[in-house]
């Protein structure tokens, strides 16, 4: 694991920490407000680390890994 992914995934771990340690417990609505917020919260998380993950390291369509 390089260092960018191991920073995405201490990111995706931080927000779901976050989100099952101070905002779960705080909720009133029953579990569907629950599953509403930790989708919304892992959704941003992952996409967050997947675009920071993946920046600079995918190769042009020109074919420019075989170059």
């Amino acid at each position: 694991m390089n260092r960018k992914q191991l920073i995405a995934s201490g990111i995706v771990g931080l927000v779901l920490a976050i989100t099952i340690l101070f905002i779960l417990p705080n909720l009133s609505g029953g579990p569907l407000a629950y599953f509403a917020v930790f989708a919304l919260l892992f959704g941003i998380a992952f996409f967050a680390g997947w675009a920071f993950a993946s920046t600079g390291d995918m190769p042009d369509d020109e074919g420019e890994r075989n170059k």
